[in-house]
């Protein structure tokens, strides 16, 4: 799979959008077994969660002002490094699932 990411600076705002493509069947299929994964992608303490697959692509939108000193070019930046950490984190998990319940069993009597 691939994390795309596309950013831009529009009306002194700095917009990230996060897709995530080209999966490969074998995670479509362990989608399929075990559920899809969710990550929280919120801004700012403002939990939202998204499954990784389904839930993209992800706008975040950062202005300047707030409580901190942090820039919007910066806050873009770590936001977006952070969705990418925890995309990664969730399909390398994902990857790790192995299905020891399926299969046939026969019980001779």
């Amino acid at each position: 799979m691939k994390i795309r990411v596309y950013k831009k600076i529009r009306n002194n705002a700095y917009d990230v959008v996060i897709k995530t493509t080209e999966w490969a069947q074998s995670d479509i299929n362990l989608f399929r077994e075990f559920g899809e994964p969710e990550i929280d992608v919120g801004v700012d303490g403002h939990s939202s969660f998204v499954k990784v697959m389904t839930g993209f692509p992800v706008i975040g939108t950062f202005v300047g002002g707030g409580s901190n000193d942090e820039t919007p070019e910066a806050k873009a930046t770590s936001w977006k490094d952070d969705v990418v950490r925890k995309i990664t984190t969730a399909v390398e998990a994902q990857r790790q699932l192995v299905d020891g319940f399926t299969g046939e069993e026969i019980h001779m009597v």
